[in-house]
């Protein structure tokens, strides 16, 4: 959902939004920051990470959608209509003496690149984690009632081949994120630019991203 309603709705040219399309590359999220305010000092960004984000700062959405499209020709994996919805999201950006996020608001200090690299490592990283919370909370959802029909069946419904395609495609839900974990540790881009390393260790804190991996783990262990 929306961050902000004012980022979505005016035209500005500063603005930072966040999407999931589904045909960016692997995990594909599209983080995009859109601000209503006349961030002047601030110019336009793009930050493509490794495992599929990108993170757009100061443009418009047509042209979004023109390097989402022209990125879609190298994705190699594809997400969901409802995970690119899960995934979107949108927050003001505004200038002030002090880095940080709050009430869906982040802030910057200079008009210096590493600092809003610093941002969209964190932003990249929440989108990634958002993909797999969906695709585990489906799979728990698709499998609610192979317990109640133990219980009041002794049984289940389900044809033997139907049980090993489930646990197969769990297995494979299970493998993709363990193979995708390393995502969310620190970037190696800080041992060298540690300067912005807090910055980017509060906007993790901000998007909650250490408890919502923890839940993460603690629904796999469901399955």
């Amino acid at each position: 959902g929306s961050r902000s309603s004012d980022a979505k709705v005016a035209p500005a040219p500063r603005s930072v939004h966040a999407y999931r399309d589904a045909k960016i590359p692997r995990g594909s999220a599209l983080q995009q920051a859109d601000s209503t305010s006349p961030l002047e000092a601030l110019g336009r960004d793009v930050f493509c990470f490794p495992y599929g984000c990108v993170v757009f700062w100061g443009f418009r959405e047509r042209d979004e959608l023109l390097v989402l499209h022209y990125l879609g020709a190298y994705a190699d994996d594809e997400v969901t209509r409802e995970e690119f919805h899960q995934a979107k999201d949108y927050f003001d950006v505004m200038m002030g003496d002090k880095s940080g996020a709050s009430a869906d608001i982040i802030r910057v200090a200079t008009n210096d690149t590493a600092e809003r690299l610093a941002v969209s490592f964190a932003l990249s990283q929440s989108a990634s984690l958002f993909v797999f919370e969906v695709r585990v909370e489906q799979a728990i959802v698709s499998t609610k009632n192979i317990p109640r029909e133990m219980a009041r069946l002794g049984t289940i419904t389900m044809s033997a081949r139907e049980v090993n395609k489930w646990i197969g495609s769990i297995f494979v839900m299970r493998t993709e994120i363990n193979l995708h974990s390393d995502i969310l540790d620190t970037p190696e881009y800080f041992w060298e630019y540690d300067y912005w390393e807090p910055l980017y260790r509060s906007i993790v804190e901000y998007m909650e991203l250490p408890d919502r991996v923890a839940l993460l783990n603690s629904r796999l262990d469901i399955l």
